[in-house]
């Protein structure tokens, strides 16, 4: 895709109460970067909402789909993902400076370790397979995968397309896709706390995550 921005936000929004979201956490971002560019990949675009549209045909009904393509569907050389359901508390521009030193900056996850992760919700074989797969019991760090600053490189492009086929594998949990394909595609990572992206609203120093508020039937948990 060409690049025509330098730095720029990009979204996946799917659904009456995605794109409503999304439309509240742009707002939100423009509050600390007036005018900042902006791309939400959709089937329909934002009413009212000044933004590059990136028209895509739902594929699932969590959207993960285009979530893992997010390398290939950003017009950015720079880019911010945020997930639709996503409200920014500060600016996001610090994240922008890392990645001068970094490739991608990702929050911990409030479970910190790949083993603590799983849930009834979770699938169990690619839970299991996924620890089996990068070893150590899973003792590794678990990433939020709802806030994402990355770069144009050759690592990132090899870890995120890994990541797409890691999640056809099952399309049931990016996350543990993304611990997938992070254990065979290392690129370097600037970590930081989970207060950047968290449910927490009075712990949010960056982005405050109303997880579940937009989810639909068939969706991922």
């Amino acid at each position: 895709m060409q690049m025509e921005n330098e730095r720029g936000i990009l979204y996946v929004a799917y659904g009456e109460k995605a794109r409503a979201a999304c439309a509240r956490s742009i707002e939100t971002v423009r509050n600390f970067l007036p005018g900042f560019p902006v791309a939400v990949v959709s089937d329909e675009p934002l009413p009212d909402v000044e933004h590059w549209p990136i028209f895509q045909p739902e594929a699932d009904p969590g959207a993960r789909t285009h979530k893992t393509r997010m390398y290939e569907l950003s017009p950015f050389a720079e880019t911010l993902y945020l997930d639709a359901d996503t409200e920014a508390v500060a600016s996001p521009q610090g994240g922008f400076d890392l990645l001068r030193l970094v490739d991608i900056v990702l929050a911990q996850d409030y479970d910190r370790r790949v083993c603590e992760r799983h849930r009834a919700n979770h699938d169990p074989q690619e839970f299991i397979t996924t620890i089996a797969e990068v070893g150590l019991d899973g003792d590794l760090l678990y990433y939020n995968s709802g806030v994402i600053f990355f770069k144009r490189n050759l690592r990132t492009l090899n870890l995120f397309t890994a990541w797409h086929a890691e999640w056809q594998r099952w399309r049931k949990h990016d996350q543990l896709a993304f611990v997938r394909a992070l254990y065979h595609n290392p690129v370097r990572i600037a970590t930081v706390r989970e207060m950047w992206n968290t449910h927490r609203r009075d712990k949010a120093t960056l982005v405050w995550h109303n997880h579940r508020s937009v989810g639909r039937e068939g969706a991922p948990r």
